[in-house]
């Protein structure tokens, strides 16, 4: 199995609204990068 190697860590963001259904089989990832953020509305 390959590894991930993480060099420098950045905070990452996630922001997920009011009124959202989070069901099963579902994915939710952060931002790659600490400049950006994922919403989900």
């Amino acid at each position: 199995m390959p590894r991930l190697e993480v060099q420098d860590v950045d905070e990452c963001f996630l922001c997920i609204g009011n009124n959202n259904e989070i069901r099963e089989f579902c994915s939710i990832h952060t931002s790659s990068t600490s400049a950006d953020k994922t919403v989900c509305k």
